[in-house]
């Protein structure tokens, strides 16, 4: 409903509109395939919902949202953050993607810009928007192969545990040092889960949510191109019309003018607050990323060595 309100509510010609995250499953189905899709075809074990990266996505939406010239001033956006009360259901007027699918025909989507600047703009954001989609595709992998590793770890120590007997007799030795290496095993199973989260929540976020924002600056690429259509249409319009319908469509031409060039200065501001917003955003969590990741690798090493250190004893 908040989306909703905001994007009918407001004019985004030329504006980029956040890209609100999809609802997570939430079934025994969804959990089972992305169990297997983490851990492997072969995993009996289930991964929990996803409600923690999918707050985290929610989070960084109304952060831009808030951030945003245009629906940082909506008072919508106020009343749903700060009333414990849902915002009231209303009739569904036209949305986004009811205009997305009344304006964004395929002619219109595929016109060339007659602007240079405006048509770079929209090679760079489907070229980049399919660039992140593929990172953060692979860079999911790693994570998945990292949870894959702790899962088997887990398993081996598991297995390890039910070998080792009682600590006396013969096989004490053995079952000493079988209880000992099961015990490394699970602390570097959970290393690797603390890597892993903190993977997903630092680039692994930033690249799955930036691939949204970069469809969205597109949509608005191409929002604008259907307006271009509209003003040129106007003008051949004009130029066919006959006498007594001249006026009309003379005033038909500056209205398609006038639109098309607020959304052209719109837009332009838009494209550098975002590209921007970007690098700045870019820079951040990386720096967080490699800051993790080289705390994450300390403690394992941490754990890890008093593990050997134990074997020796």
């Amino acid at each position: 409903m908040l989306e909703h309100g905001l994007i009918t509510d407001n004019d985004i010609r030329g504006v980029i509109v956040p890209p609100l995250p999809g609802n997570p499953s939430a079934n025994a189905e969804s959990a089972e395939n992305r169990s297997k899709k983490q851990l492997g075809s072969s995993t009996r074990t289930l991964v929990g919902d996803e409600f923690d990266k999918t707050s985290r996505l929610l989070q960084k939406y109304l952060r831009h949202l808030i951030n945003h010239p245009v629906f940082g001033k909506d008072p919508k956006l106020e009343k749903f953050l700060v009333q414990k009360e849902a915002l009231p259901h209303v009739k569904l007027r036209k949305g986004l993607s009811s205009l997305l699918s009344s304006v964004w025909d395929n002619r219109k989507a595929a016109h060339p810009d007659c602007d240079e600047y405006f048509q770079k703009q929209r090679n760079y954001m489907t070229e980049y928007s399919q660039a992140l989609y593929t990172a953060s595709s692979a860079f999911n992998q790693i994570v998945y192969a990292e949870k894959s590793l702790g899962n088997a770890y887990g398993h081996l120590s598991t297995a390890l545990k039910l070998q080792t007997g009682a600590q006396l007799g013969s096989n004490a030795r053995l079952n000493k040092s079988l209880s000992r290496f099961s015990k490394g095993l699970e602390d570097f199973k959970h290393g690797l889960e603390v890597m892993s989260n903190n993977d997903e929540r630092t680039l692994g976020l930033y690249l799955e949510f930036h691939a949204m924002y970069f469809d969205a600056a597109k949509d608005m690429l191409q929002r604008r191109v259907c307006l271009q259509v509209d003003y040129e249409s106007a003008n051949k319009a004009l130029d066919k019309a006959k006498p007594n319908k001249k006026e009309a469509a003379q005033q038909a031409k500056l209205l398609a003018e006038k639109v098309f060039d607020e959304c052209s200065d719109v837009a332009r501001v838009e494209i550098k607050t975002f590209r921007q917003q970007y690098v700045v955003e870019c820079s951040k969590v990386l720096e967080l990323y490699a800051e993790s990741r080289a705390k994450a690798a300390q403690d394992m090493y941490v754990l890890l060595t008093t593990c050997l250190d134990t074997l020796k004893t």
